[in-house]
């Protein structure tokens, strides 16, 4: 009965900071959508955003370690969500004083390694709620995945090439954003398609989460040859 108690408790906090976390999203947005492209804030942009995220990478984990199923999908997404976090970190102190960081950076290398740890997640929380499924089940998820596939091309990797001419190595990193993106929006939706009812409910989360980045790992590639758009810099942040 104790040992209910406290877990009950540590859900009710967690449930808290999530509440706390959603009313400093709004809040953030709403500046978002008031300030112009040009108008920034390394505390506000920089600094808060950083530790809003170590904070939701914290939670994620706390997840992993108190839960009694679904611990490794919470842990290795924690993780994943840490990675990502220490970019921003990186970022931030990388462009005190309004210097620009160089491509690649320390921040790259910190994103990058968000990925690899997101698709580990991804397909372990697939592994957990998929027993067996028919073979259209499985061509369904293929199908769809592919049909992302197709839209990210069309969208972003026209004008990538373009826009990543100069060294190798920024080259390189320049097209990693897109590619791991359209890899994991891609493994993400031939997931979705493989379930049903409420099952269905966190992927379509985790769906629109990761199309919401990738939209805005995009506007951030091209803003630096087109100039950044006021929709582009709220889907980036």
């Amino acid at each position: 009965m104790e040992q209910w108690d406290r877990s009950e408790r540590r859900r009710g906090t967690l449930w808290i900071v999530y509440g706390l976390m959603s009313l400093l999203l709004i809040g953030y947005l709403a500046s978002l959508i008031i300030r112009s492209p040009d108008q920034s804030s390394q505390l506000l942009d920089g600094w808060l955003v950083a530790v809003f995220e170590l904070v939701a990478s914290a939670a994620c984990i706390a997840r992993g370690i108190t839960a009694r199923s679904g611990r490794a999908v919470a842990l290795t997404m924690g993780v994943a969500l840490l990675m990502w976090s220490l970019g921003d970190v990186a970022l931030t102190v990388e462009s005190q004083g309004g210097a620009t960081p160089p491509t690649p950076s320390v921040a790259d290398a910190f994103y990058l390694a968000f990925y690899p740890l997101a698709y580990v997640a991804v397909v372990l929380f697939l592994r957990g709620q998929v027993r067996k499924l028919a073979i259209h089940s499985w061509l369904d998820g293929a199908v769809a995945g592919a049909g992302a596939s197709a839209v990210c091309a069309a969208f972003a990797f026209s004008q990538v090439v373009t826009l990543t001419g100069g060294d190798t190595a920024a080259a390189a990193t320049n097209l990693a954003y897109p590619i791991a993106d359209l890899l994991l929006l891609s493994l993400v939706v031939g997931g979705s398609t493989l379930m049903n009812g409420r099952r269905k409910a966190p992927w379509i989360l985790i769906t629109t989460g990761i199309a919401i980045n990738v939209v805005g790992d995009t506007a951030n590639l091209f803003q630096t040859s087109f100039g950044a758009t006021h929709t582009g810099v709220i889907f980036n942040a």
